[in-house]
């Protein structure tokens, strides 16, 4: 493969990074990350994009919780914007709460970013959250589109997931909620699947008798899992401690995945256990790990599960990520480097620096450089 020189981040000039690249697939990838480096002048054409409500220019703010930067949040608000989780940071100001409840009920269903609305809501409660979550979600109940087939994902679905998710923390006893939740388990599109079992997995985590409503959840979600390896493995934190078969099914589901994304979302689901206390789906984890032939997955799962993975399989992909051209797959070996020995760390961090060209970069590998030697 010919030599390609490592490449800087694209910077499009609001706030935040961009990468680039085509997996081995063929498949065209899109990463986004926020600038770390910003002068005066950034940090002010950021804030008055978030307060003309420009779509995404939030984002790039979510490291700078400041009042300036919740001030321009909230003139975004009036501007039309969507908020989004962003505000949670702030729900101590008085002016959160009524603000992102306000231009949730203006939002019409289906609309641009509303599932983001939802969850912000849902995590601020407050007056008049519940009522208008409630009404959000029988809108989107109600509408025959919502229960229609996608190839990727029924959007009405996920924001009805979302609705109910955020209901269910409020009032974690409403029944009709979780009745919601129940039937987008037999949605037809996959995805709308595994997000209302993934959610139900999450809300059930700690096992235990719980309400009516739980125990209703938890049928269903044995039910959905019973014979579908998808949803079961996407079920992983849950089902662990209730289904006595869960490591063998596990291992057999993990070792059954042929593709990067397979093994990438199967270990990313399993990787949220205590692994330590199963030393066979650590073993099986590792194995797949070895299998993975591209760099940018392998690095992804380094980073999900880099605690039970040796220290020579680490240096290694992060040796290969820090030469890499991709500028995020570098942002990611500066991650990796967390893992190893500080020596080793300072090692490869000193080394990477002599050719790197981006500034965010360069700055990460300098503190990883001086950190890990003076720690070491």
């Amino acid at each position: 493969m010919p030599f390609e020189p490592k490449r800087c981040w694209k910077r499009p000039g609001d706030g935040m990074l961009v990468d680039e690249w085509v997996d081995p697939d063929g498949t065209a990838t899109v990463r986004y990350d926020k600038d770390p480096v910003a002068n005066e002048a950034d940090r002010a054409r950021r804030l008055e994009r978030v307060a003309k409500g420009k779509a995404g220019a939030v984002a790039a703010l979510d490291h700078e919780p400041t009042g300036e930067s919740l001030d321009a949040m909230l003139a975004g608000l009036d501007a039309g914007q969507t908020p989004g989780i962003a505000f949670v940071r702030y729900a101590d100001d008085p002016r959160v709460q009524p603000a992102v409840l306000k231009a949730t009920d203006r939002l019409d269903p289906g609309s641009l970013g509303s599932q983001n609305a939802l969850q912000a809501l849902g995590l601020l409660g407050g007056a008049g959250a519940l009522p208008v979550l409630n009404r959000k979600a029988h809108q989107l109940a109600a509408l025959p589109e919502t229960w229609a087939d996608d190839d990727f994902q029924n959007q009405a679905a996920a924001e009805l997931c979302t609705a109910c998710a955020a209901i269910l923390t409020l009032d974690p006893q409403n029944e009709s909620a979780a009745q919601l939740v129940v039937r987008i388990m037999h949605h037809p599109c996959s995805s709308n699947r595994e997000r209302a079992v993934v959610d139900t997995a999450e809300r059930l985590r700690p096992p235990g008798p719980g309400t009516a409503t739980a125990r209703m959840l938890e049928r269903a979600l044995l039910k959905a899992c019973a014979t579908d390896d998808a949803l079961f493995i996407s079920a992983a934190v849950a089902l662990h401690k209730r289904e006595p078969s869960f490591e063998q099914r596990a291992i057999n589901i993990l070792k059954a995945q042929t593709d990067n994304w397979g093994r990438a979302n199967a270990i990313g689901a399993l990787s949220r256990l205590e692994l330590s206390v199963s030393p066979r789906i650590a073993a099986a984890i590792r194995h797949s790990v070895e299998q993975t032939d591209d760099l940018h997955h392998s690095a992804l799962l380094c980073l999900m599960v880099g605690a039970v993975l040796s220290e020579s399989k680490l240096r290694d992909v992060a040796e290969r990520a820090l030469a890499d051209a991709s500028p995020s797959l570098r942002d990611d070996g500066c991650e990796l480097l967390s893992f190893l020995d500080p020596k080793v760390a300072a090692s490869l961090a000193e080394a990477a620096l002599c050719d790197e060209p981006d500034s965010a970069i360069a700055a990460r590998l300098r503190i990883h450089n001086f950190t890990n030697a003076h720690d070491a």
